[in-house]
């Protein structure tokens, strides 16, 4: 016991803490410290731990009564101290776990990052803490990630990365003005390598043709789906067939569109055998109107 008692003591000159790794102190930590303490329940609460960085020390008093609480016959406790294993991460540490989040193809590019002590636990960058890219960040984007070191705490850290990739994509062959119907002289499709952002990128010919952007698209760069009209269901002129609807009745219908619309908008139609107009909403290539009982068209 005198043996044990010495070598606690010179352990704690040392001023080496044992590492933790949970929210508390337990009774299985403490057994380690001092296999006086084994008898003590595993999970048995002693102490909070201590915020990373910092020890937390329980002095002799304490365990003093942590043992006599629990029917422990210590007469000469030794304080013991705790603390969270520090780490300073690596650059290679920081893209593993990047490339964990990042789709297939996307190759992230380390500009600065973290350079504090960390708690040791799991590393990593979640997809929603990377900044949007924009057009004056010259390709460098903020992405905030953090250390998991407990399972209810974390610490955040940042790095400063490129990201880029090589996809199939339809590029622009040209300038395509904001509203231009794209045409299969504007586009090709090829392998373009660039800035990785979180748009979806149209990868077939039909995907573009015959739509038109909601803003530019410079010669050269890919063609976001979601910057892209609805494609024309009817143009000025052309003959559409009207589905009218009157409670529980239908009744097919033939007019001439006045006026060009997309899937789902509002388009004016004239009925050529009365020479009315009326307004009906165009739905899969169709015209529906809903109307009154004893209202005509």
């Amino acid at each position: 016991m005198k043996t044990l008692l010495l070598l606690l003591i010179a352990f704690r000159l040392s001023g080496v803490c044992l590492p933790v790794t949970g929210d508390r102190i337990l009774g299985r930590d403490l057994a380690l410290a001092d296999p006086r303490f084994s008898s003590l329940p595993s999970s048995l609460v002693v102490a909070t731990t201590p915020p990373p960085g910092m020890r937390r020390t329980l002095s002799a008093p304490e365990l003093g009564r942590v043992a006599r609480a629990n029917g422990i016959q210590i007469s000469d406790p030794v304080e013991v101290c705790f603390e969270f294993a520090m780490q300073t991460l690596s650059p290679g540490e920081a893209l593993v776990a990047m490339k964990l989040s990042l789709p297939a193809g996307v190759e992230p590019g380390l500009i600065d990052f973290t350079r504090s002590e960390v708690p040791a636990g799991r590393l990593l960058f979640p997809i929603s803490g990377l900044s949007p890219a924009t057009s004056t960040d010259h390709g460098e984007r903020l992405w905030r990630g953090f250390v998991q070191y407990t399972e209810t705490r974390r610490q955040e850290i940042w790095a400063k990365v490129t990201l880029s990739r090589a996809i199939p994509a339809v590029v622009a062959k040209r300038e395509i003005p904001v509203g231009a119907p794209i045409g299969r002289d504007d586009v090709e499709v090829r392998t373009w390598s660039g800035p990785y952002t979180q748009e979806v990128t149209a990868t077939e010919l039909g995907e573009v043709i015959g739509r038109a952007p909601r803003r530019a698209v410079h010669m050269g760069s890919p063609i976001p789906l979601a910057v892209l009209q609805p494609r024309l269901a009817v143009r000025r002129g052309d003959a559409v067939k009207v589905v009218v609807v009157c409670g529980r009745a239908r009744l097919l219908l033939d007019a001439i569109a006045v006026r060009e619309a997309r899937e789902g908008e509002l388009v004016e139609l004239r009925n050529p055998a009365s020479g009315k107009l009326f307004v009906a909403r165009m739905e899969s290539a169709r015209a529906v109107v809903q109307v009154s009982p004893g209202q005509t068209l």
